[in-house]
């Protein structure tokens, strides 16, 4: 019986590996706008929007509650973010895309007592942001070398295959947590894209307008 670990078949693995690389510039340009805008999400951010920012004042209506804020945007894009974050993001020059990218920033920025993003205290400086971006790559690439080593050790110095059950389970499980580890340090290093993209599009901004 030939064995699966040939060398075609390693090439494939490594094409795998190769391929989350590849993915990850779509993942920048895809997953904020990948979402299909359908007619009922439209009407449900025209009504938002109205309820938030209204030119009549002669109605003295009243700024929704900051439940109702955060439940409203949660039902349109079913993301949960702080009134505050809401507001001040709305006002970006894409709050559409603005809003999805500090979603996923994760704990890489805050929203500051003066209604304005900065990231938090260790990847403040550039150094420090440089620095870690460069130990996220790092630490994807000794996982991802990691998982696959066995293939190609095997393949290599053709190590005959256990068909045990147990060995087999081992095998994958020590397979799958390094391709796990791989794949979060890489998304790691994307979320601190999608924070550098917040504080970017900010500095576009005359001026940041206060949140409730």
């Amino acid at each position: 019986m030939e064995s699966f670990f040939t060398i075609d078949n390693i090439l494939k693995i490594v094409g795998v590996f190769a391929s989350i690389i590849a993915l990850r510039k779509g993942v920048l340009d895809n997953s904020i706008g990948k979402r299909s805008q359908h007619k009922e999400e439209y009407e449900l951010s025209k009504k938002f929007i109205a309820e938030l920012f209204t030119d009549d004042q002669t109605e003295n209506k009243k700024e929704p509650h900051p439940f109702i804020i955060e439940k409203g945007y949660q039902a349109i894009s079913g993301e949960r973010l702080s009134h505050k974050e809401i507001k001040a993001l709305l006002h970006f020059p894409c709050p559409s895309r603005a809003l999805k990218a500090f979603y996923r920033a994760g704990d890489f920025i805050e929203l500051k007592k003066d209604e304005s993003f900065e990231y938090i205290k260790k990847y403040q400086s550039k150094k420090s942001r440089k620095r870690y971006k460069i130990w996220y790559y790092c630490a994807y690439f000794f996982y991802a070398i990691i998982a696959i080593f066995p293939f190609v050790f095997t393949a290599l110095f053709k190590i005959p295959v256990t068909t045990d059950l147990e060995s087999i389970i081992k095998f994958l499980i020590f397979i799958g947590m390094f391709v796990f580890l791989a794949i979060s340090q890489l998304w790691q290093s994307v979320k601190m894209e999608f924070a550098d993209y917040i504080m970017e599009e900010q500095a576009k901004l005359e001026s940041i307008p206060p949140a409730p």
